[in-house]
């Protein structure tokens, strides 16, 4: 049977994935509302802007949480440690976490077919453990 490039690629060398990393960072619990908006601006136009870096996430007041990728492309460990220094570099930024690369768009599908794998497949749940289905459990 013939595969097309891509389909080989992904079978053998995973030549088609996307890199990213995780991203966890906290403010000082004592930072104002403005000083707040000021860092997650900077944070913007400092280093994901000027790196062609992307990242989706989300603020609870004082806790970010997001994934950093980069468009149509794998970011890499220089991208990693520009963001970790100049997290380092910020007197309000209180703690922070940057994540080692990890595929981008494989880890809901491998976390839903581990889900699958431990229901017996007699199970009526079974069926529905594939990524975008409805969950009825």
């Amino acid at each position: 049977m013939r595969q097309t490039r891509r389909g080989r690629d992904d079978a053998e060398t995973l030549g088609f994935c996307q890199l990213g990393f995780p991203l966890f960072f906290s403010i000082s619990p004592d930072a104002t509302n403005r000083s707040i908006r000021l860092t997650l601006e900077a944070f913007l136009y400092e280093v994901l802007t000027p790196n062609s870096l992307e990242c989706g996430g989300g603020f609870d007041g004082h806790r970010f949480q997001g994934f950093v990728t980069q468009w149509k492309a794998s970011t890499s460990e220089a991208d990693r440690r520009e963001v970790s220094e100049w997290l380092r570099r910020r007197a309000e930024v209180a703690d922070f976490e940057v994540g080692s690369l990890a595929q981008a768009w494989y880890g809901v599908a491998q976390s839903a077919a581990q889900d699958r794998a431990a229901l017996a497949p007699g199970d009526p749940r079974w069926r529905s453990g594939f990524p975008g289905a409805k969950r009825e459990w």
